[in-house]
């Protein structure tokens, strides 16, 4: 039988407000996911403790890493380190997944036995206090971790995240990606739903966040041959 299980690494600095419903967005597409590795970014509001003793003890495995204050892609690389899964997917702790993503995920990985992950659509969204949506845009076929499903063996030999690159460091290892060839198919279903609020780092550094990406941009043109 082929082992489909999933592990979700998730980054955490701060994030009280968002962290319950997108770890709650995560625990729903069970049975796939088998274990959920939570990396406390060096967190001052005890987000992450608090959310894993009040989830833990169900079919999925909450864990928790604390890690001093680096940088979210060192986050993330700690989390990928601890991955036994075939397969690894990461969610951002303000977004939240839709029912049946890993399932549409893993079909296509099944159709497509060549693919090294699979991404798909992404619903940018905006709401108010009350957590009405007041507005929204949807991308499809968007490259980021969040919206990918990667095998943990083709992500592991892109190597880690550039801890770094504190901006858009994602552009960098999709770079990396695409010059080794990783294999991506897409799906055609809505597979995250990304909430853009204050906290954002494109809306408090929309500048810097701007800089970041040109630079990347000149990376990857450097890159290709």
């Amino acid at each position: 039988m082929i082992d489909r299980s999933v592990t979700v690494v998730m980054a955490c600095f701060d994030e009280t407000r968002f962290l319950w419903d997108s770890v709650r967005s995560v625990l729903a597409q069970s049975p796939a996911v088998v274990r959920i590795v939570i990396v406390d970014d060096g967190s001052t509001d005890c987000s992450c403790e608090r959310v894993v003793a009040e989830l833990a003890g169900g079919p999925v495995t909450i864990e928790n890493i604390r890690a001093p204050h680096v940088s979210q892609a060192n986050a993330l690389n700690i989390g990928v380190a601890t991955v036994q899964t075939p397969f690894v997917a990461f969610q951002d702790a303000d977004d939240l997944w839709p029912q049946g993503r890993l399932q549409a995920q893993l079909e296509a990985f099944d159709a497509d036995t060549d693919a090294e992950a699979v991404a798909g659509a992404v619903l940018n969204f905006e709401a108010d206090e009350s957590g009405r949506v007041i507005r929204q845009a949807r991308f499809p076929a968007a490259r980021l971790f969040a919206s990918t499903l990667f095998r943990t063996a083709s992500f592991r030999r892109v190597g880690d995240i550039a801890a770094d690159i504190l901006i858009h460091s994602n552009v960098d290892w999709w770079s990396r990606a695409q010059a080794l060839g990783i294999q991506v198919t897409f799906v055609e279903s809505t597979v995250l739903h990304r909430r853009i609020h204050d906290s954002n780092i494109g809306v408090t550094r929309r500048d810097a966040a701007r800089v970041a990406m040109l630079d990347q941009v000149r990376r990857h043109l450097r890159r290709e041959p």
